[in-house]
């Protein structure tokens, strides 16, 4: 069965503005009596493997903005994205495919972004955005007065995944370099969509590379086995 199709559209707003999150936050609970493996287990069967969204977005870089029309594919249970973007004319500015982190990116953006490797990153941070959304088992756990948080190491630095809410959702993922923040996605207002959880609002900032994408969810279709 083929990949799922989410659309994306990205909207420019002002010049120089720095990243808004136009979402309602997360009502902030006491986790004191939450069990941490009841929760991941309880999200991991609230989410669709495979969904078709249409959204829209605002992309900026650097004060730099831009428009465009994207279409990502996403298959959780493969480990699979494909996205291609396209401004109003039609004309492409990004393509991405990959699996398992595996990405074959081209960017069409070089008026607008110098790094010779930013589409590398970025077909990384819109992997990171849809897939990998659980922590995995044997990750080290703490709890604040109103989260949970699930670590675990990777080369150089450490992920994290934090689940608040009276439904214990996963509000951000971050990743440290070090003990510096290299990037954090979040993730705001779920709903239920075909029987299956989804965030209405995602926020994906890239501290590295000093770029910001706010996508904002406007239609589901959860596409069943």
């Amino acid at each position: 069965m083929k990949n799922s199709l989410i659309c994306i559209l990205i909207v420019v707003c002002c010049a120089g503005c720095g990243t808004t999150v136009p979402f309602a936050l997360v009502e902030r609970v006491s986790v004191a009596a939450l069990d941490p493996t009841v929760v991941r287990a309880k999200f991991k069967k609230a989410m669709p493997e495979r969904f078709q969204i249409v959204n829209s977005a605002i992309f900026r870089y650097r004060g730099r903005e831009m428009t465009g029309i994207g279409y990502v594919s996403v298959d959780m249970k493969k480990k699979a994205v494909a996205v291609a973007c396209m401004n109003p004319l039609g004309i492409k500015l990004f393509n991405l495919e990959g699996t398992n982190g595996q990405y074959q990116c081209s960017l069409a953006l070089k008026d607008v972004v110098s790094r010779e490797d930013f589409a590398r990153v970025a077909g990384m941070d819109i992997g990171n955005t849809f897939l990998n959304i659980l922590p995995a088992q044997d990750s080290i756990v703490r709890k604040t007065q109103d989260s949970i948080i699930f670590s675990q190491t990777h080369p150089g630095g450490r992920q994290e995944y934090v689940f608040a809410g009276t439904d214990g959702v996963l509000i951000e993922k971050r990743s440290f370099d070090g003990r510096k923040l290299s990037w954090r996605i979040r993730y705001y207002e779920y709903q239920k969509q075909g029987g299956k959880l989804l965030p209405r609002g995602i926020v994906l900032e890239n501290k590295k590379y000093s770029y910001s994408l706010v996508i904002r969810l406007k239609e589901v279709v959860v596409v069943k086995f």
